[in-house]
């Protein structure tokens, strides 16, 4: 079961990038800095950057995107020639991303010389550039960002075990399924914030299924039944969560549970991600279901549909591969 620990820390820490909470207690002495600061120099200009950080640490996204374009209006030469101006850049990025402005940040990340950045900040920038992919439904795009080298998790840093959780679900999304189920088992085993046990237990559940490893399928659904109640008493599970619940319950055998979720949570993802590559696990939960149902048809259409899914967007899906032999 999960390692837990109380929940604490920054609000709006981010997950890979600076996490200094220092900087969000220094912000009066650094109003009081920017106030006393020449117009148009090269402190001011720093100190614009360093309070943006601060800012966006603390949730403010407009004023941290105001003062990393106000870093960015002063220095003169351009963001190749000045890591200052890099930052600020950078902190641009992450406002608009967390103000929903999604078009623009993408516009601005793929123009951030990334190695004028501390490795950090960098991968923070990578990281946000594969959610803005995701979110503009370029997902090829994001698994392709994804694939072209390993993200970094810095042991010993605070949100370790959620940076754990969130490079699982990029790791899941790219197909990358043994990395993402690894990401949760250290999760796990480093102690995940009470506020995260839902999410990762319901993560690293559907992962397991994904996979079909029914060598872990209990434990599996020890942890979608922990996301299910994670709400507390009374909370009605959401349809994905139900969902992941059900594709544990396939691939245990048992299909009549398993149905009536897989369905719904199937319409449901049609409807409103179309392009996801989770459509294509969908279907094999479903072919699965049918299959230990009886439905050899049905378990043969959803099956070749799975397929047909997983090699358009590039995923494996394993857990079609111990029902081969009896779809036939």
């Amino acid at each position: 079961m999960f390692g837990r620990r109380k929940a604490g820390g920054t609000p709006g820490r981010p997950l890979f990038a600076l996490d200094e909470e220092r900087l969000v207690k220094m912000r009066p002495t650094m109003d009081r800095r920017i106030a006393k600061a020449k117009a148009g120099s090269k402190e001011l200009a720093g100190l614009h950057a360093m309070r943006a950080l601060s800012l966006r640490l603390s949730g403010d996204h407009e004023a941290s995107l105001a003062d990393a374009d106000a870093a960015l209006a002063i220095d003169a030469r351009t963001p190749e020639a000045d890591r200052q101006a890099v930052w600020a850049l950078a902190e641009a990025v992450v406002a608009l991303e967390r103000a929903d402005r999604y078009e623009e940040a993408l516009g601005r990340a793929e123009g951030v010389p990334t190695a004028a950045l501390d490795p950090r900040t960098a991968q923070n920038l990578r990281v946000i550039r594969v959610q803005l992919l995701g979110l503009l439904g370029r997902s090829d795009e994001a698994r392709a960002v994804l694939r072209a080298a390993p993200l970094e998790v810095y042991p010993g840093r605070p949100g370790y075990a959620a940076a754990l959780v969130a490079r699982a679900h990029l790791n899941l999304d790219a197909g990358r399924l043994e990395a993402a189920l690894a990401d949760i088992d250290a999760a796990t085993a480093a102690g995940v914030d009470d506020e995260l046990v839902g999410t990762a237990a319901n993560l690293g559940a559907y992962i397991i299924a994904v996979l079909g490893a029914e060598d872990r399928i209990e434990e599996a659904l020890a942890w979608a039944n922990l996301a299910c109640t994670a709400g507390g008493p009374g909370a009605e599970p959401s349809l994905a969560l139900r969902e992941t619940r059900a594709a544990v319950l396939a691939v245990a055998g048992r299909p009549a549970e398993a149905l009536p979720d897989l369905q719904a949570g199937l319409a449901q993802i049609a409807e409103h991600q179309p392009d996801a590559p989770s459509i294509a696990w969908s279907h094999a939960f479903l072919a699965r279901a049918h299959l230990d149902a009886g439905s050899v048809d049905l378990a043969r259409d959803h099956a070749a549909r799975a397929e047909e899914l997983a090699a358009r967007h590039d995923v494996p899906v394993p857990v079609l591969d111990a029902m081969r032999d009896r779809l036939r």
